[in-house]
C-alpha cells in the first residue's frame, strides 16, 4: 500500500481534529528546506544593499539636513522604511496566497516544555549546539558592509562595483551549493555532508585575514580582487550547503521525536532554529563589539575617523588598526566557530539509514491508523 494513499482518510480526520500532522514526502521536504533556507539569502541581500541604498539617498539629502551625517541618517531612516514596507506586503500576500495543508498538532506545549523536548532529541540537540558554536559567521554580514564602505570606497567613496563583486561572490556560491546539495544528499550521508560543508566554509573563512596580512593596502587592485572573489564564493558556497542540510536534519530530528514519543512537534523544532538563528546574532554582536572595543573603533574616534575620511584621508593608510580588526572579525572568529562546531555534529545520533527505518516505521503506523480509522 501506498504510504500516502490514505491521505483522503486523514484529512477527513484532520477536519475533526483528531489527528497529527502527515509526513512529508522526501521531494515535499527538500522543496519547504530550500525555501527556508532562500529566506536566509533574501535577508543577506538586504542587508549587503540597505547600506549603499541609504548613503546613496543620504548624499542627496545632505543639503536638506543640514550635515553629512544627517543625510546620511535620514538616508538610512527612508530606505529602510521602504523595505520594510515591501517585505510586509509580500508577507501578507504569503498569507492572502499560500493555503495552509497541514492540520495543527492537538498537543500544545509551553516554553519549558518546549527547550524539554527540543533538548531530549539527541539529534537536534547536537544541531543545537553546533549552530551556536558557528554564530560568529553571522559578522560577516554586519561588519563587511562597514568593511567595504570604508576600505574600498573611503566611506564616501564609490564602494558599489566591489559590494556587486564580493556580494555576487558570497551569494553565487550559495545558490549553485543550494542546486546541487539536494542531489549530492541521495548518494552521500547527510550528515557527512554537513560536516564537509562546514569545513568547506571554514577554510576560506581562515584565509581571508592572512590574505588582508599579506597585502593589506593593495586589496583594491585586480589580482588580489579576484583572490578574494574566489575565496568569498567557497564561503559563500559553504554556508549555503550548510543551511540547507542544517534545515533538512531538523525535519529528520522531528521524525525522530515521533518515532520515540509518538508525537511530531514540527513547530517546536522549526521555532527552536530560529532561536538558535537570534541566539547567534546576539553573540556575533558582542564578537563584534568586544572586536571594535580593542581597537578603540567607537564613539568619538568613529566620528574622528569619518571627519578624516571627508578631509581626504586614506583609511586603509591611516587607521590600518580599524581595517585590520574588521578582517580580522570578517574571518577568524567565524573560522573558529565553523571548526568548534564540527565537534557535535561528529555525535548528531541518527545515521540515513537509521531515518530511513524511523520513516518505514512510521509509515506502517499511520497506515494502520488510517485502517482503523475507516473501519470506525
Amino acid at each position: 500500500m501506498n504510504p500516502f494513499q490514505s491521505d483522503n482518510i486523514w484529512k477527513k480526520k484532520a477536519r475533526q481534529g483528531k489527528t497529527q500532522q502527515h509526513p512529508l514526502t522526501p521531494q515535499q521536504e527538500w522543496q519547504k528546506q530550500v525555501n527556508s533556507s532562500s529566506l536566509w539569502l533574501g535577508g543577506g541581500v538586504v542587508l549587503l544593499t540597505i547600506n549603499p541604498l541609504s548613503q546613496a539617498l543620504g548624499k542627496k539629502l545632505e543639503s536638506a539636513a543640514g550635515s553629512v551625517l544627517k543625510g546620511q541618517q535620514m538616508g538610512f531612516i527612508i530606505v529602510a522604511v521602504i523595505l520594510t514596507v515591501i517585505g510586509c506586503g509580500m508577507f501578507q500576500m504569503t498569507g492572502v496566497f499560500v493555503r495552509e495543508r497541514v492540520p495543527s498538532a492537538e498537543q500544545k506545549f509551553g516554553f519549558k516544555e518546549n527547550f524539554k523536548i527540543m533538548w531530549g532529541n539527541k539529534p537536534f540537540r547536537n544541531q543545537l549546539i553546533s549552530g551556536v558554536l558557528r554564530s560568529p559567521i553571522q559578522i560577516l554580514l554586519s561588519v563587511a558592509m562597514t568593511l567595504m564602505s570604508y576600505y574600498y570606497g573611503n566611506y564616501f567613496g564609490d564602494y558599489m562595483l566591489y559590494m556587486i563583486i564580493f556580494g555576487g561572490a558570497i551569494f553565487g556560491g550559495q545558490f549553485i551549493a543550494m542546486a546541487l546539495v539536494p542531489k549530492l544528499a541521495e548518494k552521500h550521508d547527510k550528515t557527512r555532508m554537513l560536516i564537509g560543508s562546514t569545513i568547506m566554509g571554514a577554510i576560506p573563512f581562515a584565509l581571508i585575514y592572512p590574505v588582508y596580512l599579506l597585502a593589506p593596502r593593495d586589496l583594491d587592485q585586480p589580482l588580489w580582487v579576484a583572490i578574494l572573489f574566489v575565496v568569498f564564493a567557497l564561503a559563500g558556497g559553504g554556508i549555503g550547503a550548510l543551511n540547507v542540510l542544517q534545515s533538512v536534519m531538523i525535519a529528520d530530528a522531528v521524525d525522530y521525536e515521533e518515532y520515540h514519543k509518538g508525537y511530531r512537534p514540527d513547530g517546536v523544532f522549526f521555532s527552536g532554529q530560529s532561536f538558535i538563528t537570534k541566539l547567534s546574532a546576539g553573540i556575533s554582536s558582542i564578537i563584534q563589539g568586544v572586536g571594535y572595543s580593542i581597537v578603540g573603533f567607537s564613539g568619538d574616534n568613529v566620528s574622528a575617523c569619518n571627519e578624516a575620511l571627508r578631509a581626504g584621508a586614506s583609511f586603509k593608510d591611516q587607521f590600518p588598526q580599524y581595517a585590520g580588526m574588521m578582517f580580522f572579525l570578517c574571518s577568524i572568529p567565524p573560522a573558529i566557530g565553523l571548526f568548534l562546531s564540527i565537534i557535535p555534529l561528529r555525535h548528531y545520533g541518527m545515521t540515513d539509514e537509521e531515518h530511513r527505518t524511523i520513516l518505514e516505521a512510521l509509515v506502517q503506523r499511520r497506515n494502520a491508523q488510517a485502517e482503523e480509522i475507516a473501519d470506525n
